[in-house]
Formats: structure tokens, C-alpha cells, sequence
């Protein structure tokens, strides 16, 4: 099976934890048997070139498509990560192509621009509708998306929530932690890492301590807003 892959997420040489989630789905397609194709935007930083990066993706998405169909070797489906404003673009290829469209939604993309916004949200459904398969990455996201855009079929709506490698993480058997909380992920306003501070400072008790895998944006702020509030936090950076 071929399959188009078009993603505004993506690891990189200079940004290589990007999207790396998407290169693990990438991967398993291919150990499955698939044959992937990857249009990606790689090492820009997000907000970063908007317009710039999303028109290379869409004219090199279109591009691979159209030379993919004159080769009489046209996807069997094009997916699009994530789904909004890439979907789009995806749309627009999977039609050159004459393949089904999937769109895959992996949190802000559904409830950030498109919430907030009358005009994107009329768009996003507009895009859904349009899609063959849509898919969430959890229950709570499927019921958002069930709810704002109810004329989305049911059946057309499924999860599939990201998978775990047990080759790399597996239980431990050495002694818990109980008074140290983790954290891996980006260090940016939307991961919430600044309210995890919050949190654990107004719980008033030293014994607690926050460990933080990854870097961003915020990493110089927070390593302050943790000193501010007496919260004991180490901050490792990526790993």
C-alpha cells in the first residue's frame, strides 16, 4: 500500500524530538508492510515562516502527487498530520492524486484556532467532512470533534491512540518515586508545564520535586518561576 504522508511536524537535523510521533507512525507503516511517502516540514521553528514553509509544502505535496498519478503509481491513501491548516493542503493533494483523504488530529489543532475562531472553525468542518477517515488520538478529542462538528458521521470518526515501544519503556522494577513528579515535553505555554508549577507550589510542602525532560521556548522562565515559588525543579532538558 502507498501512502502519502504530508506533515507540518517532522524531526529534523536541528530539531530532531519534532514531531516524533509522527516519524514513530511513519515507521510502523513501513515495518507493517506499507510503502510511506514523506512530505514534511522539517527544522523550522513553530510560528516561525508561516507562509513560507505551508507554500513549500503545498507546492511539493502537489507536486509528488500529480507525478505519482502520470506514473500510474497514485497513493492508495494521503494522510495529514496535523490536521489543521495541514489538512488542507492534504485535501488539495489527495484530489490531484484521485486517493481518499485521513486526517489525523493531535490535540491543538482541534482546540486552539479552530475554537477560537468562527472562520477556521467553519473551515475545519468543512475540511472533516471531506475527509474519508478522521482520527483522534483520544477519547476526550473524539468527543470534542463529535460535538463541534456533528454532521461528521460517527463511523468516520475513530481513535487511535499513540502506541508505546516496550522495547525502550518498560516498568521498573526498582523503588517508585511518590514525591517527584515528571514531566517530558516541550517547554511551551500550551503544554502547561507553568501551571504543573503552580500546582505543586500551592500544595505548601517541600518534599516535592518536579523533573522536566525537553527544552523550549519557556525553559529560562520557568527555571525562575519554579525559584520564585520554592519549588524544588530540575530541568534536563532533552533527552
Amino acid at each position: 500500500m502507498r501512502i502519502l504522508v504530508i506533515t507540518n511536524l517532522y524531526p529534523g537535523s536541528r530539531q530532531p524530538a519534532f514531531g516524533t510521533f509522527i516519524a514513530a507512525h511513519v515507521a510502523a507503516l513501513r515495518r507493517a508492510g506499507a510503502e510511506p511517502a514523506v512530505v514534511a516540514i522539517r527544522d523550522v521553528p513553530v510560528h516561525r515562516a508561516v507562509a513560507r514553509k505551508y507554500l513549500w509544502l503545498t507546492i511539493r505535496s502537489v507536486v509528488l502527487a500529480l507525478r505519482a498519478r502520470m506514473r500510474h503509481q497514485r497513493p492508495h491513501v494521503v494522510e495529514a498530520h496535523v490536521a489543521y491548516p495541514t489538512g488542507l493542503i492534504a485535501l488539495l493533494a489527495a484530489c490531484v492524486a484521485g486517493a481518499p483523504l485521513v486526517i489525523y488530529c493531535h490535540g491543538t489543532d482541534v482546540t486552539g484556532r479552530t475554537a477560537a475562531s468562527r472562520l477556521h472553525g467553519a473551515v475545519f468542518g468543512w475540511l472533516l467532512a471531506r475527509a474519508a477517515l478522521v482520527v483522534a488520538n483520544s477519547q476526550f478529542l473524539r468527543g470534542v470533534i463529535a460535538t463541534r462538528y456533528p454532521l461528521l458521521p460517527a463511523e468516520r470518526l475513530i481513535v487511535i491512540p499513540p502506541g508505546v515501544d516496550l522495547s525502550l519503556f518498560v516498568p521498573s522494577a526498582g523503588p517508585r518515586r511518590p514525591n517527584e513528579v515528571l514531566f517530558v515535553g516541550r517547554l511551551s505555554r500550551q503544554k502547561g508545564v507553568l501551571e504543573l508549577l503552580e500546582a505543586v507550589g500551592h500544595l505548601g510542602t517541600g518534599n516535592i520535586s518536579i523533573r522536566c525532560i525537553g527544552d523550549g521556548p519557556m525553559r529560562t522562565a520557568l527555571e525562575r518561576e519554579a525559584a520564585a515559588a520554592g519549588v524544588r525543579a530540575i530541568f534536563e532538558g532533552p533527552q
